[in-house]
């Protein structure tokens, strides 16, 4: 069985949705899957010229066009830039298209976003092959949350109604959290069309070492933030609690790795705080290294309709890792984290509450442990990437059987 993936954003970028498309590929090759992959226009090689990359044994065909310069990006980059990228929509149909037939694919599954969604069902429809969406956030919601004008508005309706027609669509629509299987119900999805396949943790990547909470003083904790740098990541709400704790004579340091489109903004916030420091971009093959410099993790999103839908990928790799995560009480955290069990949970946009729950680690840390353990046991049993693999298999062979 061949799966033809089309993806947005790949590898070489670290973005949590990156490292999911990373993980879903490579898990089903892992469970005896035939999988290849395509990339948007925007996604630039990892080496410049290349039509087709290896990583992880996929290939990876290659889309993108030097002469074009679009790229994939989060920040705001105007009307006129977004109407140049759907015009490449023809280009990446024709290519999925040419692809697809040449390899003899069995299905043809898409990811976020609904560009790639309708290049991908046009392929499907002219070779006769199931077209699978995945739904991975909501799209229209980053626009209007950085700014509610009237253009915005506008904008992120249209997304909504592209999106909604994709989900409609797809032969079977996969989405990552419980969240967005309901948000795809009242857009008119049957539930009997609905699989969700959850974020998840790829434990063969990752080494089985002791948690470095059990080897510190709790005064010598790095608490840290690994991800991309954007506003609905609260980063404004970590940065506030630390100063205050400041104050009170807290001394423990703050990292925070990632690029993102509010980093100037932060480092403008950060500025008169002692302790705190951006460590910048890093690359996937860097995690590890990463984990073994912070001691607890901290995810401050902030409440919003996407945060509410959207499960977040990086408190499962923390926990993975053996590390403390804390986090916000969006409904996204709630499906991963359970207060004083596999984590701590603040009150979201709340950093006085943020600030309580950090103070509350270094002055307790004899409860670490059991929760580090009961961290990992539930990504080990729930959350595993193997266990993925294995959904997805399951999904493909029931609808060739159907």
């Amino acid at each position: 069985m061949k799966i033809l993936h089309v993806f947005y954003s790949t590898l070489p970028n670290s973005k949590g949705g990156d490292i999911r498309s990373r993980d879903v590929v490579e898990s089903q090759l892992e469970v005896g899957l035939d999988v290849l992959a395509v990339s948007s226009p925007f996604q630039p090689p990892a080496v410049a010229g290349m039509a087709v990359e290896e990583f992880g044994g996929v290939r990876y065909y290659r889309t993108y066009s030097e002469t074009a310069k679009l790229h994939v990006s989060e920040s705001d980059q105007g009307l006129g830039v977004k109407l140049k990228k759907l015009a490449k929509i023809f280009k990446l149909a024709g290519f999925v298209h040419d692809l697809a037939s040449r390899e003899k694919v069995s299905f043809v599954h898409a990811h976020s976003t609904f560009f790639c969604a309708a290049a991908a069902y046009y392929a499907s429809r002219r070779l006769g092959v199931p077209f699978l969406y995945e739904v991975r956030s909501l799209w229209e919601e980053r626009a209007v949350m950085k700014a509610p004008t009237l253009k915005n508005r506008f904008i992120a309706g249209v997304i909504r109604l592209a999106e909604t027609a994709a989900m409609r669509a797809a032969d079977h629509v996969v989405v990552i959290s419980e969240g967005l299987k309901a948000e795809a119900l009242v857009r008119g999805v049957p539930a009997s069309r609905i699989t969700v396949v959850g974020n998840g943790a790829s434990l063969s990547r990752i080494p089985k070492v002791e948690p470095t909470v059990l080897q510190k003083a709790s005064n010598d904790f790095v608490f840290g933030y690994i991800g991309s740098l954007s506003e609905i990541e609260g980063l404004d709400l970590l940065l506030d609690s630390v100063r205050r704790l400041r104050e009170e004579g807290w001394e423990n340091k703050v990292v925070i790795y990632g690029d993102g489109p509010a980093k100037d903004q932060l480092v403008r916030l950060a500025k008169g705080i002692p302790g705190v420091e951006f460590k910048g971009a890093f690359a996937p093959a860097d995690a590890a290294k990463i984990y073994q410099e912070v001691d607890v993790v901290v995810n401050p999103r902030r409440r919003s309709r996407l945060t509410d839908r959207v499960t977040p990928l990086k408190p499962l790799e923390a926990m993975a890792y053996r590390k403390p995560v804390i986090v916000s009480s969006v409904e996204g955290m709630l499906e991963l984290v359970k207060d004083g069990v596999t984590g701590f949970v603040f009150e979201s946009d709340n950093s006085g509450s943020l600030k309580e729950v950090l103070k509350q680690v270094t002055d307790s840390p004899e409860r670490l442990e059991r929760v580090v353990c009961d961290a990992y046991e539930f990504v080990s049993a729930n959350r595993s990437w193997r266990s993925n693999g294995i959904k997805y298999k399951r999904l493909y062979e029931s609808l060739i059987a159907a």
